[in-house]
């Protein structure tokens, strides 16, 4: 999962991180925006220790977070991938 410093590092705007959820997770009873795109958690600590940052379905990241115990979101995995 990615922090808050990835989040703004590897994708370019707030469009580019808008992301999906595949049917099983969408199943799931997840939040699930009008255009079909789901919110997703940061590693980033938010306001407080329960709290964790987020990105909200339009790609913008919620700094301040939300409770952990919420159950609306998905888990976002990223590989990055190095060449030389």
């Amino acid at each position: 999962m990615l922090n808050i410093d990835g989040a703004e590092d590897y994708f370019d705007s707030d469009e580019d991180r808008i992301a999906y959820p595949t049917p099983y997770v969408a199943a799931q009873g997840i939040h699930i925006s009008e255009i079909g795109s789901a919110w997703w958690w940061l590693r980033s600590t938010g306001k407080s220790g329960s709290f964790a940052a987020r990105v909200r379905t339009n790609g913008e990241i919620k700094y301040d977070g939300i409770e952990v115990t919420d159950h609306g979101g998905m888990i976002r995995p990223v590989v990055v991938f190095k060449i030389n």
